[in-house]
């Protein structure tokens, strides 16, 4: 559920914006978009693509005016939903295929620190709530990073540059 991308793009930029996102090459890219029912040239596509990343500023003024707390209580809820997945999925899977059942407990394991990610950083979305309800003559201000540990890595997402990277715990934003 992306709440806050329909409120900036409509539904062919989403497509589009799933296709740069996915790095899916122009000819399954334009196979795709005729799936789900949009014609596209080479051209119309390239178009599309450089219309979808000029929108990044009107993306993150939706964000920041519906509330990215939607967002993040969105993720959380995604990663909720595929743990009961799984737990349902390990609760079903026959006693004789144990190696399914380790497969599955290992997802749900893997799982784990995302979920307690996202926990830990709901204080700063609460944080940035109260602080944006208790003082209405201040401007909302999003966090322009988000950093989310996982083992020996980070995912460091820097809004303000629409840029992602993946890094060791002990390395820095450049």
């Amino acid at each position: 559920m992306n709440v806050v991308r329909n409120y900036a793009l409509n539904e062919r930029q989403l497509a589009v914006l799933d296709i740069v996102r996915m790095k899916i090459p122009e000819k399954q890219a334009l196979a795709y978009l005729d799936e789900m029912g949009y014609k596209a040239s080479g051209a119309t596509l390239y178009r599309d693509k450089v219309k979808v990343k000029n929108m990044a500023t009107k993306r993150l003024s939706a964000l920041v005016k519906i509330g990215y707390q939607e967002q993040h209580l969105a993720r959380i809820d995604n990663l909720e939903i595929i743990e009961r997945e799984l737990w349902q999925c390990y609760r079903k899977c026959p006693e004789d295929k144990q190696e399914a059942k380790a497969n599955i407990l290992e997802k749900i394991a893997n799982l784990q620190p995302f979920i307690s990610a996202y926990y830990d950083s709901s204080r700063d979305v609460i944080n940035d709530k109260r602080l944006s309800s208790s003082d209405k003559a201040r401007p909302t201000t999003v966090k322009a990073t988000t950093n989310i540990q996982v083992n020996n890595y980070t995912l460091q997402e820097d809004k303000t540059k629409d840029t992602k990277k993946i890094v060791p715990v002990s390395a820095t934003w450049e």
